[in-house]
């Protein structure tokens, strides 16, 4: 099977997974995980997520940092532990350390990014919000403009600090 016109060149990283449930239980590339790994960026969809590969191998850093999408701005979590917070936890055993949500520079989606750092957040995980700033969203954005919103990624470390953030950000 050939790949689309818009992920050529990315060899098979971007193709979809054989036997993709529903996107409210997983992450878009999450299989793409290796151990050198310790830190994921969440970005709102597909695109985006392509996006933030292009700019992490760009810099030589997709080995280090793995692109993934939530499909939306909502970020599961049950009891039953099909959910997308579960996928984090499943890779938290494998070396993940840090998750940074990068999902548009909009008030609805900055809200939902610093609520799914909330949810990450107690289970021990490093979490920051990143904006890129001059695009609406990582899918459109420079690899200067991804690598800018990775340095300078807001760091939540507790839900006083989230909100002050969440007022800063959306004004």
């Amino acid at each position: 099977i050939r790949a689309p016109l818009w992920s050529r060149g990315l060899g098979d990283v971007y193709k979809r997974q054989p036997m993709f449930s529903g996107t409210g239980t997983q992450l878009y590339n999450i299989k793409n995980w290796k151990t050198s790994m310790d830190t994921v960026i969440v970005a709102e969809g597909a695109f985006d997520a392509i996006g933030v590969y292009r700019a992490l191998r760009a810099k030589r850093m997709d080995d280090k940092i793995l692109a993934a999408a939530s499909f939306g701005m909502s970020f599961t979590e049950s009891p039953n532990g099909n959910d997308q917070v579960s996928r984090l936890l499943e890779l938290k055993e494998r070396g993940l350390k840090e998750v940074i949500f990068m999902w548009d520079d909009e008030k609805p989606a900055i809200k939902a990014a610093i609520a799914a750092c909330k949810k990450v957040r107690r289970y021990g995980l490093r979490v920051k919000i990143a904006i890129v700033k001059g695009a609406k969203d990582p899918g459109d954005a420079t690899v200067d403009q991804i690598m800018d919103a990775i340095r300078n990624a807001q760091e939540v470390k507790s839900d006083m600090q989230a909100m002050l953030l969440e007022n800063r950000l959306t004004g």
